[in-house]
């Protein structure tokens, strides 16, 4: 089977985020005998074929026309730190589709490639999928990573949800409505696509791939200063929600600083939000490669990651899981990844007032700790098998072929 994936922005860091499950998912298929070809669409594109672990991989420059119709609103999307990233988004699905000179390309492309499938990772490559799917004879997905009005009202200032609404809810549906079939990375996603755009939207868990045991390495933890099973994981992108996050952490640490020898390791570009008066027992790591991040996940005592705001999935919720760390999380996760229970395989915060509370009682209870993590390990086993979750995409891919 082949299969192009058209994405909206070039693959950068692929050690988390959603860049983290494009690869593992791709990855993965092609490792099951399926060609590959991911193209993304970018005002810097080399527009040169390369290989990501077996992946076949373009990144085709935007034409000028649409790179100077993009421009101001890429300006405003910087300049308020991704607040006003909607207008950029709203108006992007249209350009791509329109444009001679971007359709020419990608259909150049196309022809060569010969694709059974045609998947749109997000909505926002959704216009162009799917005139290429219908171009093609080929088969049209959408895989969903967050409800985008709803994520995008998370980022933008308040003032803006009125206008935010009327530009992003049309497009979604609109998009979501193409004939297509929509997959989705959160059970609470596929359940709100069913009750607000009648879809028959799909979750068909997370694909994300754990690294071999072999290649944690203790001194990779010890060389940033970090004590092996001494230490709780923050780790995360910078963007507002999990900046929210950061303060009760900051929070936390500062209340656990004179009780706890437990040490508060924050990764990530995150770490650049920490103010450079903090409490003594955070250890700052940044952008951490891969393999060092696979060591800090497995000598973690616990993890960090709850969900305040957003839709979709907390990439970082799911890899503690997959590592079987004892994770405090929120209430939101339990509709995000069905069969997560309180006390049992995580560890439910229920509002930010409660959360330095929650953190202090998971580093004191030695005990809760070692129950949840069995908890998490079990989970883990039975709703996060990758090879699993890799066979039901390849069911549903090839459904109607």
């Amino acid at each position: 089977m082949r299969i192009l994936v058209l994405i909206h922005r070039p693959l950068r860091s692929l050690s988390t985020g959603a860049a983290r499950v494009i690869h593992d998912t791709y990855t993965g298929l092609s490792k099951l005998s399926h060609d590959i070809l991911i193209v993304s669409l970018s005002r810097k594109g080399d527009e040169t074929n390369i290989n990501i672990n077996e992946l076949q991989y373009i990144d085709l420059r935007e034409d000028i026309l649409s790179r100077m119709f993009l421009l101001p609103f890429r300006m405003l999307t910087a300049a308020s730190r991704e607040g006003l990233s909607f207008l950029q988004l709203s108006i992007m699905p249209k350009i791509y589709e329109k444009s001679p000179k971007i359709l020419n390309k990608v259909t150049k492309i196309v022809k060569k490639f010969n694709p059974d499938i045609v998947i749109s990772e997000l909505i926002y490559m959704g216009f162009l999928a799917n005139r290429i799917s219908m171009e093609t004879c080929s088969d049209f997905i959408i895989r969903s990573h967050n409800m985008e009005a709803e994520y995008l009202s998370i980022l933008a200032p308040n003032s803006m949800h009125i206008l935010l609404n009327h530009l992003i809810y049309p497009l979604e549906q609109k998009i979501l409505l193409l004939p297509s079939r929509v997959i989705t990375l959160s059970y609470r996603d596929a359940l709100l696509f069913n009750k607000i755009y009648k879809l028959d939207a799909k979750f068909l868990g997370i694909p994300l791939r754990k690294l071999p045991e072999e290649f944690a390495c203790e001194r990779d933890v010890e060389k940033l200063n970090l004590k092996p099973y001494n230490y709780f994981l923050f780790t995360g992108s910078l963007h507002k929600p999990n900046i929210l996050v950061l303060r009760e952490v900051i929070r936390a640490a500062k209340y656990l600083e004179s009780k706890s020898t437990i040490t508060i390791a924050i990764a990530g570009s995150i770490s650049k939000a920490l103010p450079k008066s903090r409490p003594s027992n955070i250890k700052v790591l940044g952008i951490v490669p891969m393999k060092v991040l696979h060591s800090l996940y497995t000598y973690a005592e616990a993890s960090i990651a709850p969900i305040f705001q957003g839709s979709g999935v907390a990439i970082k919720l799911v890899e503690s899981l997959i590592y079987g760390l004892p994770t405090i999380t929120t209430r939101k996760a339990l509709l995000m990844l069905p069969g997560l229970k309180h006390e049992e395989n995580i560890y439910i915060t229920r509002n930010i007032d409660s959360f330095i509370k929650d953190v202090q009682t998971l580093v004191e209870d030695t005990q809760l700790r070692e129950t949840i993590k069995r908890g998490a390990q079990n989970f883990s086993k039975k709703h996060l098998n990758y090879q699993k979750i890799l066979r039901r995409y390849e069911l549903m891919l090839t459904a109607k072929l």
